[in-house]
């Protein structure tokens, strides 16, 4: 006797006999292959008190997300240190800027600086940054 069974299968290659398995074990991996950042910037470099502007960035990797998101900082807001007041001294350096991984929850909306997705991921924007 043949029985007829039905297969799904996953992003990652993992086999479920229930779609509803399937389907929740691929969002499982999409939302574990996107981390989200808070972005400082604009350092105050006349008294040294901290950063202008912030705002948040997202990254869609299967992996090393840090060096996605550093690759992009230091593309849009150049060396990643500067010096308080013009002063070329150990005592005047100061990050160009600083980041931190944040729950999506805590993004708005109009602070999004970019959405950026590396090449061997399916693709979740059409805005998205690559290289």
């Amino acid at each position: 006797m043949v029985k007829k069974r039905t297969i799904y299968t996953t992003s990652d290659g993992k086999e479920f006999d229930n779609e509803k398995e399937a389907k929740e074990h691929d969002e499982k991996i999409i939302r574990e292959s996107i981390k989200v950042y808070k972005v400082y910037y604009n350092p105050d470099l006349n008294e040294g008190r901290g950063y202008e502007d912030d705002g948040y960035v997202y990254v869609h990797a299967n992996k090393h997300h840090d060096q996605f998101i550093e690759y992009f900082l230091c593309k849009r807001f150049g060396n990643p240190i500067s010096f308080v007041m013009g002063t070329f001294g150990s005592n005047a350096i100061m990050q160009t800027y600083i980041y931190h991984e944040v729950p999506e929850s805590d993004v708005k909306a109009d602070k999004v600086l970019a959405r950026i997705e590396e090449t061997f991921v399916d693709k979740l924007w059409e805005d998205s940054i690559n290289g």
